[in-house]
């Protein structure tokens, strides 16, 4: 055999003894010299394995360097599945290095252990045990066995009956894919002199918490009548009345920005943030939105003001925004598209709104009124003069101020619809109408078939498919300081027919056991709006050089397709050449009508 410390001489070894190592070792016996041992130059190498330097005859070996990190392959396995595609890909010829061919001995398949409780392997043959294949190795029977199991499915199949049950019971279950998933467009193009600031989830927000702050009024305007509810508390399908239409009666959508008496209580000193019912709501049931939508935050030295662009849609009402299969965005031809249902749905409510107060207190909407020793002003947005209605809506407007904390005294306005009188009691109500226009096509049941004998089963339908909506409402009710909340059931007359309608029925819910059935949480709605006015204020201190109160700029709240708000810092002057725009063409508009009017005059 070769030795390690003689081939480095290139010598063979030939004896024990001649090994220098051992000679070293053992000493020279012939000569009677004591044993002696040489300690060999070991090199140490502290950034990695292997020798420190190489000799010459090994400069040409090739060799790999790793570190002590490196997670090391096994040498060898033929278990592993690349190896086995390796040897399909070889069509199962591996050559040695002496050219010739093997082959694995144990082709047995790994056996199959089927375990019941495992949900994956429900619904698959369950294998034969071992006694089981003991006691067929006749493949005849083994095949009469399989062939028998194969005939017994195939005429379970012949019964029609449990065929069409099982399919049944298979397309009841809820899929993953099932939902319709559509890339809505932002309510607003995002510009690119536009900086975001903060992105926050829409999860996130659920779990946000603020005590209910302390609230005072500042000032009633409008009307404020009586409801009907001896007409409308006792509606049933067979005495369904149709929905009147009020086109007589002017309704005022005014952001914050554009409301007088909002302005006269900021130059008093009254608040330092500064809202409408609309639009807190929105901010408040965010986490059940879907559809995107966007508010403008205008900050001007302490001041916060939240306000709505002038050609949105704020104001309409959605239509199944939460449902399993929303209606279309895109086919604008259909009676049925979303536009045209949240126009109808809008004009349902407020036509509702007005049909269910009593005549004699509805035909002077124009006068204050003193109800329940509260002293009305007039409408602050109704001008004889100006207007070509009759007489504006007979709704009252409720200026409130809440003490949040930290510094926060929000002003809002807030809308009641009327008050119910019982007795010698009074309470303050909202009204609000939920609208059918096809059940049919969602796989809904028809109002008409159930809404008398099963009206917790039309409001569970409602609180699923719309929300967002109903979120808002009550949201809108606590706000105004209502007690109740009073919704109606409106129908079409006809599926194919979004002109005429009918009252079903109304119902009478109370604002607080209501927002707990829904499961909206009253502190964590003022605990989104907090954490709004934080952030806004935080970040305008910090543009300001470290005073709020310094600071003027504006925000964009934005709700994206990607169920998150996301807050944009803007130019200040964004927003008001559509305004402007707006303006000058509403009074071209009146200069045509005028030119027109002077024509036709002079002709005649």
């Amino acid at each position: 055999p070769c030795c390690p410390h003689l081939a480095s001489a290139g010598g063979v070894v030939r004896g024990v003894t001649d090994c220098p190592v051992t000679m070293a070792a053992t000493g020279d016996s012939a000569s009677g010299a004591l044993p002696r041992f040489t300690m060999p130059t070991v090199a140490f190498n502290d950034q990695g394995w292997g020798p420190m330097s190489l000799p010459e005859r090994f400069a040409s070996v090739p060799y790999a360097y790793f570190t002590k990190g490196d997670r090391l392959g096994k040498v060898a396995d033929f278990t592993s599945r690349s190896r086995a595609r390796r040897e399909e890909d070889d069509d199962g010829d591996d050559r040695t290095a002496d050219g010739e061919s093997w082959t694995t001995v144990d082709q047995a398949q790994a056996r199959y252990n089927w375990d019941p409780r495992k949900r994956w392997q429900r619904g698959r043959p369950r294998p034969l045990t071992a006694a089981a294949q003991r006691g067929y190795d006749d493949k005849e029977k083994l095949g009469n066995l399989v062939m028998g199991k194969q005939r017994a499915a195939a005429a379970s199949t012949h019964n029609k009956r449990i065929k069409k049950l099982r399919e049944a019971r298979w397309a009841g279950r809820p899929r993953f894919d099932d939902r319709n998933k559509v890339t809505r467009k932002l309510s607003v193009n995002v510009e690119t002199d536009w900086v975001a600031v903060e992105q926050a989830e829409l999860s996130a927000l659920a779990k946000l918490k603020a005590a209910e702050p302390a609230v005072e009024d500042l000032k009633w305007c409008g009307s404020l009548s009586t409801y009907d509810d001896r007409a409308f508390d006792r509606i049933n399908t067979r005495t369904a009345p149709p929905l009147k239409r009020f086109e007589d009666r002017e309704f005022f959508f005014v952001s914050s920005r554009w409301d007088p008496v909002i302005e006269d209580l900021a130059k008093a000193g009254a608040g330092n943030v500064f809202a409408t019912d609309a639009l807190l709501s929105q901010i408040m049931a965010s986490p059940r939105s879907v559809f995107p939508w966007d508010i403008v935050i205008t900050c001007l030295k302490g001041k916060i003001f939240f306000d709505v662009r002038d050609a949105t849609e704020f104001e309409f009402l959605t239509v199944n925004e939460t449902a399993h299969e929303p209606p279309a965005e895109d086919e604008t031809d259909s009676i049925n598209c979303q536009a045209k249902l949240s126009l109808e749905a809008s004009t349902i409510n407020q036509n509702f709104g007005q049909q269910v107060l009593r005549a004699e207190d509805a035909d002077g909407a124009g006068e204050s009124k003193a109800a329940g020793g509260r002293v009305l002003d007039p409408n602050p947005f109704w001008e004889p003069e100006d207007s070509e209605f009759a007489a504006p809506a007979n709704l009252a407007y409720r200026y409130r101020r809440w003490d949040l904390g930290d510094g926060i005294k929000l002003v809002a306005r807030t809308t009641v619809n009327a008050v119910v009188r019982k007795a010698d009691k009074e309470s303050l109500a909202t009204v609000f109408a939920l609208n059918e226009w096809d059940s049919r096509s969602f796989g809904a049941q028809e109002w008409r078939k159930i809404i008398d004998s099963q009206r917790g089963a039309v409001i569970a339908t409602e609180l699923k498919n719309n929300a967002m909506k109903l979120a808002k409402w009550t949201a809108q009710t606590i706000l105004a300081g209502a007690d109740q909340m009073r919704i109606g059931y409106v129908s079409r007359e006809h599926p194919g027919n979004p002109h005429s309608h009918r009252i079903l029925g109304t119902q009478l819910y109370m604002a607080r056991e209501f927002a707990h059935q829904a499961s909206l949480d009253v502190g964590n709605m003022w605990g989104i709006f907090k954490w709004l006015v934080q952030l806004v204020r935080k970040q305008g201190a910090a543009l300001a050089g470290g005073e709020f109160d310094d600071f003027v700029g504006k925000f964009v709240l934005l709700k994206t397709e990607a169920s998150a708000l996301r807050l944009y810092r803007v130019p200040m002057e964004w927003g008001e050449d559509e305004s402007s725009e707006e303006e000058d063409d509403d009074e071209d508009d009146d200069e045509s009508d005028d030119g027109a009017a002077g024509g036709a005059g002079g002709r005649s």
